[in-house]
């Protein structure tokens, strides 16, 4: 019998600006980095934050943990 060793994706825990947890696949943490940025470099209430951080919950909200 042979055993095949199945290589699983790993996820990093990382948080966005305002304290959450989101459990990311390694693959997708560049682009999750520069989102939160995006938000964090936005001006707070301005139609670009409120954008910023639709577009992160939009590609990452599956990756929240509550």
């Amino acid at each position: 019998m042979t055993t095949t060793l199945i290589d699983r994706p790993k996820n990093i825990l990382k948080k966005d600006w305002d304290g959450h947890w989101y459990s990311i696949p390694e693959k997708m943490l560049d682009h999750f980095i520069q989102l939160v940025e995006t938000v964090e470099n936005s001006e707070i209430f301005s139609n670009e934050w409120y954008d910023a951080i639709d577009d992160l919950e939009n590609e990452f909200g599956e990756y929240r943990k509550e």
